[in-house]
C-alpha cells in the first residue's frame, strides 16, 4: 500500500464517527427548533398587529384630511380552511371605508389576517368587538356580505362606534390579536393588544 492511499484513509470518517456526528445534529435540531417555531410565531404576530395599527392610522388621517368621517370594519368569516359560503365564526378580516353621507367607500382593501393569528374573540380582551354587529352592504371578497362590527374615525381625529348605540371609552377601546388554538392569555398564551384612544384616536400596541 503506498503512503498517499494510507493517508487517504487516515483522513476518512468511520461509519460509526458520522453516525455520532448525524445523531449530535439531530439533538441540536430537536432542542433549536421549538425556540425558532416560537420567535416566528411572534415574529408573524407583531407584523400583523403593526398591520392593523397602520390601518387604524392610515383612517384616522384620512379622516382629518379629507374631513370626512372614516369607517373601519373589522369582519367575522369562515375557519379558513372551510368554505367561503360556510357560517362566519373567526374574526380575522379588516377593511377601511370613508363615509360620505349615506355611502361607504371603500378605502382599503381588505386585509385578511395570516393564519394562524386572529382577533380574539374574548370581550374581556377585544372590547371593540363587543359593539353592535351589522351586515356588511358591499360584498368582501368571496364571502358574500359577512357580519362586521365598526369604529369610526371623525374629522377631528376622535374615535366612536359606528353604532350610536355602543358606548365607548378606554375601559372597551381595544382589540387583541392571539394565535388560533394557544392555550388562553391565562395560561400564558402570546398576544398584541391594540390600544384606540377614543379622544385623539391614536393606538398603542402592547405585548408581553
Amino acid at each position: 500500500m503506498n503512503a498517499s492511499l494510507r493517508d487517504r484513509r487516515a483522513c476518512a470518517f468511520s461509519l460509526v464517527e458520522l453516525l455520532a456526528v448525524m445523531a449530535i445534529l439531530a439533538l441540536l435540531a430537536a432542542l433549536t427548533l421549538p425556540g425558532m417555531i416560537s420567535t416566528l410565531r411572534a415574529a408573524k404576530l407583531g407584523s400583523e398587529s403593526v398591520a392593523v395599527s397602520d390601518l387604524l392610522g392610515l383612517a384616522r388621517q384620512t379622516a382629518i384630511s379629507r374631513n370626512l368621517p372614516v369607517e373601519v370594519r373589522f369582519f367575522q368569516l369562515p375557519e379558513l380552511n372551510e368554505s367561503p359560503s360556510a357560517s362566519p365564526k373567526v374574526w380575522r378580516a379588516v377593511q377601511a371605508y370613508m363615509i360620505d353621507g349615506a355611502s361607504a367607500n371603500p378605502l382599503t382593501r381588505p386585509r385578511y389576517l395570516s393564519s394562524p393569528v386572529i382577533f380574539s374573540p374574548d370581550p374581556t380582551h377585544s372590547g371593540i368587538l363587543t359593539m353592535t354587529r351589522q351586515i356588511s352592504p358591499t360584498r368582501i371578497g368571496e364571502y358574500g356580505t359577512p357580519p362586521f362590527v365598526a369604529l369610526r374615525f371623525k374629522p377631528d381625529g376622535s374615535a366612536i362606534p359606528a353604532s350610536e348605540n355602543d358606548p365607548f371609552s378606554r375601559s372597551n377601546s381595544f382589540l387583541t390579536l392571539v394565535m388560533e388554538g394557544d392555550p388562553s392569555l391565562a395560561q400564558g398564551a402570546n398576544f398584541a393588544t391594540l390600544q384606540v384612544d377614543p379622544l385623539t384616536g391614536r393606538v398603542q400596541i402592547f405585548r408581553p
